[in-house]
């Protein structure tokens, strides 16, 4: 673990620091007397995990922010305070012109806690899994390469660390492009850094992303129509069949509420974007089949219950029922799993004759929904929803037809 004390008495002034009995905690008979004497404090803002500070700054107005210093850390109030102190210090040089205030709030800058603007740099990030990716990737190189500061990431070293993290994540069995993705997130902080101030440059990216091609692990295909209705007369079959011809994500699906399902005549499923991969919500009609198992499903649940509530949340789980449920339906499992269903109805489209901006409109693509609207130069995404069912209702007709194929051949 990194030893925090020890990482910010170095930086205190000297002055500072001779007064301390046992660095860097304070006397707290000191610190309250200092309090009560309207001196530099700290404080806990409701909502944050951080010590907040208030000290008088160099225009003579009492200045509050976040020391970056998290409160559930060990001897934190003492640390942030520390901090607080050596800003009102400088505050004080800065109102008698012994420091260029211009240098010194770009130093600043620099010096600030890393992991305590990553929450800034993810509200640039769309909503939905992208945003936890960057947020779990980003974190996780901070805290095991032990990048305090900003300043830090921008330093010459930080190539280094990158380097060394990019490759224990190759070791740990991360594909090319997963680890990939691990540097562009890590680079794409960097940049935002840079943007904001807080760094002179993003060394980052002087790293370039890894070449190669690697095999599938797993080689699957798509559902026939037989197949489909095999594995939606078992057990689970609402929830494949959903998947099946809403194109939805596993961990998309299970998140779906009776809020979202509109039953009417002219049914339609509302994606949230907070429950996407990418951030990207829309409206798309439903086939009448599947809004006719729907309605007789939910008839019972409450606007905020979830459709599929009996379904396992964490993937790994729905893995080990699906290959269960394909096994008892006698299908062949080295060929299909659970990336089939999305891929499934994006062939289901195909087959029926619909065109790649269509396809990509009901696959909740982002953009072909405003490629459509100027196709046919309509101004509301409502306008295209007539068509949108008429062209669902091709898949359906020829779904039945292939259907009806299969019992001739056997007949």
């Amino acid at each position: 673990m990194f030893d925090w004390p020890t990482a910010l008495i170095r930086r205190m002034p000297r002055t500072m620091t001779s007064t301390m009995s046992q660095p860097p905690m304070y006397h707290a008979p000191a610190v309250q007397q200092a309090e009560d004497k309207g001196m530099p404090s700290v404080y806990q803002r409701a909502g944050s995990p951080y010590w907040w500070g208030k000290y008088k700054g160099f225009d003579g107005r009492w200045w509050q922010e976040s020391t970056g210093i998290r409160v559930a850390a060990d001897n934190s109030k003492y640390i942030a305070r520390a901090l607080v102190l050596e800003k009102e210090m400088d505050h004080a040089l800065i109102a008698r012109g012994k420091i260029d205030p211009q240098e010194y709030f770009a130093r600043q800058k620099g010096r600030a806690v890393a992991t305590s603007v990553v929450d800034e740099f993810l509200e640039t990030v769309a909503e939905g899994q992208a945003r936890n990716n960057h947020a779990s990737i980003v974190r996780d190189f901070l805290e095991s390469s032990r990048v305090l500061t900003c300043s830090e990431f921008g330093g010459p070293g930080i190539v280094g660390k990158v380097s060394l993290y990019i490759e224990l994540s190759r070791r740990a069995g991360n594909s090319i492009g997963t680890t990939n993705k691990k540097l562009w997130a890590i680079q794409r902080f960097g940049n935002w850094l840079a943007d904001h101030g807080y760094i002179r440059a993003n060394e980052t990216l002087k790293l370039h992303p890894m070449k190669g091609h690697e095999p599938r692990k797993v080689l699957h295909r798509a559902f026939t129509p037989e197949e489909a209705e095999r594995l939606v007369g078992g057990d689970c079959g609402l929830f494949y069949g959903f998947r099946l011809w809403t194109g939805l994500r596993g961990s998309e699906a299970v998140q779906i509420e009776r809020r979202d399902l509109d039953l009417s005549d002219k049914p339609t499923l509302t994606v949230r974007p907070e429950i996407t991969k990418n951030g990207y919500g829309c409206v798309v009609p439903l086939a009448h089949g599947l809004a006719e198992k729907l309605a007789e499903a939910c008839s019972m649940l409450a606007p905020n219950a979830e459709v599929f509530a009996e379904i396992p949340k964490r993937r790994d789980t729905r893995r080990k029922w699906f290959s269960k449920h394909v096994d008892a339906a006698q299908l062949p499992a080295e060929l299909l799993n659970a990336r089939s269903f999305r891929m499934t109805h994006t062939t289901w489209l195909k087959l029926a004759g619909l065109d790649s901006e269509t396809i990509g409109t009901l696959r909740r693509d982002r953009g072909q929904g405003s490629k459509l609207l100027q196709r046919w130069n309509y101004s509301d995404y409502d306008q295209l929803m007539p068509y949108l069912r008429e062209q669902l209702a091709r898949v359906e007709h020829w779904y039945a037809g292939e259907l009806a194929k299969r019992e001739v051949k056997k007949a």
